[in-house]
């Protein structure tokens, strides 16, 4: 879960599926403290080797996150 100053602002769920592999469940970052690096400090607090993650074309910032750091 992500808090600043006492107020939740985004949280993310991630499934193992094998030893270095999980995938990206719920992932939420609120748009007034998007873009700072919160969703990646998010993701990477947690250390898999590869993470899936299952989306529609609409969700762009999850989608470029995952490029990002993944691909």
């Amino acid at each position: 879960m992500l808090e600043l100053g006492g107020t939740q602002k985004g949280s993310i769920s991630i499934f193992e599926t094998s030893q270095n592999t999980a995938q990206l469940g719920l992932f939420l970052v609120e748009p007034s403290v998007q873009g700072n690096g919160y969703g990646k400090q998010l993701i990477e607090t947690h250390q898999y080797k590869k993470i899936t993650l299952s989306t529609n074309k609409e969700l762009h910032s999850a989608r470029n996150l995952y490029k990002k750091k993944w691909l």
